[in-house]
C-alpha cells in the first residue's frame, strides 16, 4: 500500500511531526519560566469588563492584543499558564504560516520545511512564543502576512486581497512597531512585482483606511519613544553579534548564517532567475545593521524591536537550502534539530535580570511554609517586585491575605525578603533580635528567608537554669496511627549562664505511665555554650510504635536532667503547661489510632 501515500500525506506527516516538536520545546518552559512584570501585567490589565481593559492600555501599544487577551481570560481564567497556553498555540499557526510562505517562495519541501525549522526553534521564537505579550502574536501575524504577500503577487485578486488587508491591519492593530515590516513588505511585493502597482495601491489604500484610528495614537507613542533615551550602542561588530546570537539564542547559530551566507552570494552568482528574491532578502536580514546606523540606541537595536528579523533568517536559510547540494540540506535539518536541546539563558531577552523576579516559585514556596502568626518583612533597599505584580499573585497564593508589616515586632517567625548586600542594617539587627535565620530560597536579588524565634518570651523554666520558650508538633496534629512519627519542635533558652552540659528528653507516656516512645540525648549546640536571652531550636523524632493494646490518648511531656547522676530538673508550671508527679512538664495530649 505504500504507493498510496504520496506526497500530500508525505508533507502533512513531516508538518505535524514539526508542530509537535514546536510545542514540546515550548511546553517544557510554561509553567516555569520565570515571569517579569510586563508579562503579568499582560493578564493583569484585562481584568473587569473589556471597557476596563482598554483603559488600562498603554499609550504606546494599539488595543488587538489587549482585546485578544480578554477574550481568552473569559474563556480560560485569569492565570500566568493559560495565557502562556495561548501564546504557545498561536506560534504553532505561525510555523505553519512560514511552512507555506517558504513554499511559494522556494517551490521546494526541505527549504520551506527548513525554514519553518528554524522558525521554531531558535531562542528567540521559543521566548517569544511563551512570554505573554503582543510579540507572539507578531510572531504568528508576520509569517501569515509574508505567505498572502507572495500568494497575492501569484494573483493578485479580490479573493486574496482581503485576508492580506486584513492581516496588515491586523498587525498594525497589535503593535506601531509593525509599520516598519509593513513597510517593507510594500517594498519587497512591489520589488518582486513592479508592474501590480496599481494593485498593490489599492490594498495600501485599503490598509491606510482600516487603520486611521491609530494615527493620534502612533504619533503620541513615537514622540514619547524619540524623547526617551534608550541607551548607547556596543561598538558595531560587538552589537551585531550579540543580536544575531540573541535571535539564535545559541552562538552556534552564526555557523548556519556563515554557511547560509556563500550558498546564497553561489547561488546569485550561477542563478540569475533567483536573483531577485535574493536581493529582496539581503535588506531583511541586514535590517539590524540598517537600525544601527539609523537609530543609535540600543533598545532599538535589538529582538524586541526588530522581531520582524527572525522570519526573514528564517526564509534567508531556507533560500539557501533551495541550492545547495542534499547532503547540506540534510546536515542543516539535524543541525536545527539538536540546536534548540542546548540551554538557552532567556534572562539575555529581558531588559535586566533583577526585573525578572521569581515571584510565583516565592509564593508558592512560601505558602507551603507560612504559619498563623508569622510576619513578612520587605527590605526597604529591595527592588522586590512591581506593585502589580504583587497584586496579582496574592490572591492566588494567600486568599486570606499576607501578614506584610514593615517592623519584625514581637513576631516568633519572621519571612525576611530583601537584596543580598543591601540590606538596611537597622532593620537585620531587629530581626536578629531573639531569632535564628533559617532556610531560605530565591536568587541573591530576591531573597526570602526564614528568621525564627522562640514562640514565648518567658517561657516555664527548670530549676531556674533552663526555660521552654516553645514547644509544637510540625504540623500542628494531633492525631496518629501506629507506626508514624511526629515531630516535636523546641525552643531552648538559659535562665542565668550554664557551666554544664544538660540533656533533654522528649517522651510519649501511656495513661499507665508507661514510655512508650522516647527521644533523648543533648541539644543541638550543647547547653553550657549558651548565650542569656537567646532562644536554641531541638527538633526530636519520636517513632510511634505498634501493639499498643488500644490505648488511645497519650501524654507528650519533656524534661531535664544531668546526664551524669539522671537528676532531673524540676520543672515550673505556667499558664500553658502543666507539670505531673514525676518532673515531667506536659506539653499536651494526643490519640494514637490503634487496631
Amino acid at each position: 500500500m505504500a504507493f498510496l501515500w504520496g506526497r500530500r500525506n508525505t508533507i502533512l506527516a513531516a508538518m505535524v511531526i514539526l508542530l509537535l516538536f514546536t510545542a514540546w520545546l515550548r511546553l517544557r518552559f510554561w509553567v516555569d519560566f520565570v515571569e517579569w512584570p510586563d508579562e503579568v501585567w499582560s493578564v493583569w490589565h484585562v481584568r473587569g469588563t473589556l471597557n476596563d481593559a482598554l483603559l488600562r492600555t498603554p499609550y504606546d501599544w494599539p488595543p488587538l492584543f489587549t482585546v485578544t487577551s480578554w477574550l481568552w481570560v473569559q474563556f480560560a481564567g485569569a492565570t500566568l499558564e493559560a495565557s502562556r497556553y495561548l501564546m504557545i498555540l498561536i506560534s504553532l499557526v505561525g510555523i505553519a504560516c512560514t511552512y507555506r510562505a517558504a513554499h511559494y517562495a522556494f517551490r521546494q519541501l526541505t527549504p520551506a520545511l527548513l525554514s519553518a525549522l528554524v522558525y521554531a526553534v531558535t531562542g528567540f521564537a521559543i521566548f517569544t512564543s511563551i512570554e505573554v505579550r503582543a510579540y507572539a502574536v507578531l510572531y504568528a501575524l508576520g509569517a501569515a502576512a509574508v505567505w498572502l504577500v507572495l500568494r497575492w503577487i501569484k494573483m493578485p485578486d479580490l479573493r486574496r486581497s482581503v485576508p492580506l488587508v486584513v492581516t496588515l491591519v491586523m498587525m498594525l492593530y497589535t503593535s506601531y512597531t509593525a509599520i516598519v515590516f509593513v513597510g517593507y513588505l510594500a517594498l519587497f511585493a512591489l520589488w518582486m512585482k513592479p508592474r501590480l502597482f496599481r494593485q498593490w495601491l489599492i490594498v495600501g489604500l485599503g490598509v491606510l483606511v482600516l487603520i486611521l484610528p491609530l494615527v493620534p495614537g502612533f504619533l503620541n507613542a513615537s514622540a514619547g519613544r524619540i524623547n526617551i533615551p534608550a541607551g548607547a550602542l556596543l561598538p558595531f561588530g560587538d552589537q551585531m553579534t550579540l543580536i544575531y546570537r540573541l535571535f539564535g539564542g545559541q552562538s552556534a547559530f552564526f555557523i548556519s548564517l556563515i554557511v547560509a551566507a556563500v550558498v546564497v552570494l553561489v547561488a546569485f552568482v550561477r542563478h540569475t532567475e533567483s536573483r531577485r528574491l535574493i536581493l529582496a532578502l539581503i535588506p531583511w536580514v541586514l535590517a539590524p545593521v540598517l537600525a544601527y546606523v539609523a537609530l543609535r540606541y540600543r533598545e532599538y537595536v535589538s529582538p524586541r524591536y526588530l522581531w520582524w528579523v527572525l522570519l526573514g533568517l528564517a526564509l534567508f536559510i531556507g533560500a539557501a537550502a533551495a541550492y545547495a547540494p542534499r547532503p547540506l540540506r540534510w546536515a542543516a535539518l539535524m543541525f536545527f534539530v539538536v540546536l534548540p536541546l542546548f540551554p538557552v539563558d532567556f534572562n539575555d531577552y529581558r531588559l535586566g535580570i533583577r526585573s525578572a523576579a521569581p515571584m510565583r516559585a516565592m509564593m508558592g514556596w512560601l505558602a507551603e511554609r507560612i504559619q498563623p502568626g508569622d510576619a513578612l518583612v520587605i527590605d526597604p533597599n529591595c527592588d522586590c517586585g512591581e506593585p502589580h505584580v504583587w497584586d496579582y499573585f496574592l490572591p492566588q497564593y494567600f486568599p486570606g491575605g499576607l501578614p506584610i508589616v514593615a517592623e519584625p515586632g514581637d513576631a516568633a517567625r519572621v519571612w525576611y525578603l530583601s537584596e543580598d548586600g543591601a540590606q538596611d542594617t537597622r532593620l537585620v539587627t531587629a530581626i536578629n533580635n531573639g531569632r535564628n535565620a533559617g532556610e531560605f530560597v530565591g536568587p541573591w536579588y530576591f531573597l526570602l528567608r526564614l528568621f525564627e524565634g522562640a514562640p514565648l518570651r518567658e517561657g516555664a523554666d527548670f530549676d531556674g537554669r533552663v526555660a521552654l520558650r516553645g514547644a509544637e508538633i510540625v504540623g500542628q496534629r494531633r492525631a496518629f496511627a501506629e507506626g508514624e512519627a511526629l515531630t516535636v519542635q523546641l525552643w531552648w533558652a538559659a535562665v542565668e549562664p550554664l557551666d554544664a552540659d544538660y540533656s533533654f528528653s522528649v517522651a510519649l507516656i501511656d495513661n499507665r505511665g508507661n514510655i512508650v516512645s522516647q527521644a533523648d540525648g543533648p541539644a543541638p549546640v550543647p547547653s553550657s555554650q549558651w548565650e542569656t536571652g537567646k532562644a536554641y531550636p531541638d527538633s526530636r523524632i519520636l517513632h510511634i510504635p505498634t501493639g499498643l493494646n488500644f490505648i488511645t490518648d497519650y501524654r507528650l511531656v519533656v524534661t531535664v536532667y544531668q546526664w551524669w547522676d539522671n537528676l532531673r530538673l524540676t520543672p515550673a508550671e505556667n499558664e500553658f503547661w502543666r507539670t505531673t508527679p514525676d518532673d515531667y512538664l506536659l506539653l499536651q495530649t494526643i490519640t494514637i489510632k490503634a487496631w
